[in-house]
């Protein structure tokens, strides 16, 4: 048994059909998941650096201590940026695939299965 899409195109596996049905309808939903904890630690990112640029600055550092604090919340803040960066790229990448999975998939929405005689 083979599915495909018409005669122009190559008889696929029903799986890779199915596979690219649950890539179209699950990807958007991990975009939006994905963008949305990314925006989430874009806001995190936000507070910390406001905190280490703006509050922490203006008190003057007496020890080392008081440095080496200073520098931890700075480098948190900047590791969440990029932390928020790839959550952001990741979710792009996810509605990118979804979008080429729903491209891929027959216009009706339906797998057109056909039945050839001539293989076991």
């Amino acid at each position: 048994m083979d599915a495909h899409f018409g005669s122009a195109r190559a008889p696929l596996p029903r799986w890779r059909l199915q596979a690219r049905q649950r890539a179209a309808g699950w990807g958007p939903v991990a975009a939006w998941l994905l963008g949305l904890w990314g925006v989430g630690e874009l806001i995190r990112w936000g507070n910390r650096w406001y905190l280490a640029e703006r509050v922490y600055a203006t008190v003057p550092a007496e020890t080392v201590a008081d440095w080496q604090g200073k520098y931890d919340l700075l480098h948190k803040a900047h590791s969440t940026l990029v932390f928020a960066l790839v959550l952001l790229l990741l979710a792009g990448v996810s509605a990118a695939l979804a979008a080429a999975a729903r491209r891929s998939l027959p216009r009706g929405g339906q797998l057109d299965v056909v039945v050839d005689p001539q293989r076991p």
